[in-house]
């Protein structure tokens, strides 16, 4: 049961920050503190360099809802296109 979340490993996720993340694996014994992999800013650009979040060691940070990685607003069009073709690369699994 530890290893049950509301968030599963790959599902992105928009943090209380604004940021979006994946989620990389889950805290056990924390489902909603999983830990995050911060990939687009609050302002929907790519970020520079990704950085691990875990937010079972940051108690100010926390997820506020999953996000539909094909409508995430981007003016990053090649972000926009790898977001797609993930999702599609995950559904032809």
């Amino acid at each position: 049961l530890d290893a049950l979340s509301f968030y599963p490993p790959g599902t992105y996720v928009r943090l209380n920050s604004g940021e979006i993340g994946r989620v990389l694996t889950v805290n056990p014994g924390q489902p909603l503190r999983p830990k995050v992999w911060v990939l687009i800013d609050e302002n929907g650009a790519r970020v520079d360099a990704p950085r691990r979040v875990n937010l079972g060691a940051r108690p100010l940070l926390y997820v506020t809802d999953a996000v539909d990685e094909t409508q995430i607003e981007t003016d990053d069009a090649r972000l926009r296109l790898e977001l797609r073709a993930q999702r599609w690369w995950m559904k032809s699994r």
